[in-house]
């Protein structure tokens, strides 16, 4: 059967394989947030009360922490239609991964707070991209526009 779709529109087959790239990001994302509250969990029960008397890693912990719980939500496929899209949550997990990531190496080695740093801001542009401006400049397309919409190249 020939497809009947005009050459500006995409068609269905190109729509049905950007709406499998979109849950195959959800499906990612979740296990990235389940990982992350894994890594906290284990990070908490081995640190104990001694997280107290280290600020900066306690703060760097919940950071995860609240990247993990953003991530795991946006994988949530129903997710019900509340402030944000699916992928904006996992902007905002992008942003607390990226702000959390030098806050351990405060005040320790120059040179590796400098990587960890560069890396936890190219984090954060991605997360600020995906919540503010819909991913248009890391995923080339916005992803508010539905999968019928987006163009595929």
């Amino acid at each position: 059967m020939a497809d009947r779709s005009t050459p500006g529109e995409p068609s269905s087959s190109e729509s049905g394989q950007t709406a499998a790239r979109y849950r195959r990001q959800r499906k990612l994302s979740a296990i990235v947030g389940g990982f992350l509250l894994v890594i906290v969990a284990g990070s908490v029960t081995t640190l104990g009360s001694g997280i107290l008397s280290r600020p900066l890693i306690a703060i760097q912990l919940a950071a995860l922490g609240l990247a993990g719980i953003f991530d795991l939500v946006s994988g949530i496929e129903r997710l019900p239609n509340g402030p944000l899209a699916w992928y904006q949550w996992s902007g905002l997990g992008n942003l607390c991964l990226g702000l959390s990531l030098p806050l351990g190496f405060l005040g320790g080695e120059t040179v590796l707070l400098a990587v960890l740093t560069l890396g936890g801001l190219s984090l954060a542009a991605i997360g600020v991209d995906m919540l503010v401006f819909h991913g248009a400049y890391t995923k080339g397309t916005p992803l508010d526009e539905s999968p019928e919409q987006a163009d595929v190249r």
